[in-house]
């Protein structure tokens, strides 16, 4: 449903052409195919920085999506972090990643607290995609990563990944360090 969604995008069901491509990028990465992704993104930043008139409210996100970009390249070294407080809504999920591959905890868990603050954590879009089976998921040394379990162990979280644990979706929850299920 997602992927039919964001094609249909590319024929002006969004916002924007540049939104489209975006939230396709998003999508074909969570979904694992992961060099379409980054060849998508490639090609959308250098509009973006050539000229492209219909991307003037993407600009703010571009150093997020050009941090994943490098990242995600294999060139960490010349990856530049952005600032975590101007991180947009729009780019949480590229960034999130990229700092969880670059093992970069707890940056990452200062974005997920943002989130979790601002809007619920994980119910914004593609955050979602680290609870999906079959598709991206966090790194198991994030999922056992002790500043994870705390966030998981906040009121709502934890009821929802003790209903996640009885329904059997345990995909994206916390996990001891000897790879079983932190229990709530």
């Amino acid at each position: 449903e997602a992927g039919r969604y964001f094609n249909g995008c590319e024929t002006g069901g969004c916002e924007s052409e540049v939104d489209a491509q975006f939230n396709l990028v998003a999508y074909e990465w969570f979904v694992g195919e992961r060099e379409n992704a980054l060849t998508r993104l490639a090609n959308t930043i250098d509009r973006l920085e050539n000229g492209y008139q219909e991307a003037q409210g993407w600009f703010d996100t571009l150093d997020d999506f050009r941090f994943f970009l490098e990242v995600m390249s294999g060139n960490a070294a010349v990856a530049k972090a952005p600032d975590l407080s101007t991180v947009t809504v729009d780019a949480r999920n590229v960034v999130l990643a990229a700092l969880i591959e670059l093992g970069q905890f707890d940056a990452a868990l200062e974005l997920l607290t943002r989130a979790y603050s601002e809007d619920g954590a994980f119910s914004f879009g593609f955050l979602l995609f680290p609870l999906s089976p079959g598709g991206f998921e966090f790194a198991d040394a994030f999922r056992k990563y002790p500043g994870y379990h705390d966030l998981w162990s906040r009121p709502g979280l934890a009821r929802l990944a003790a209903a996640r644990i009885a329904n059997g979706h345990t995909a994206g929850l916390p996990l001891n360090e000897d790879g079983t299920l932190v229990q709530f």
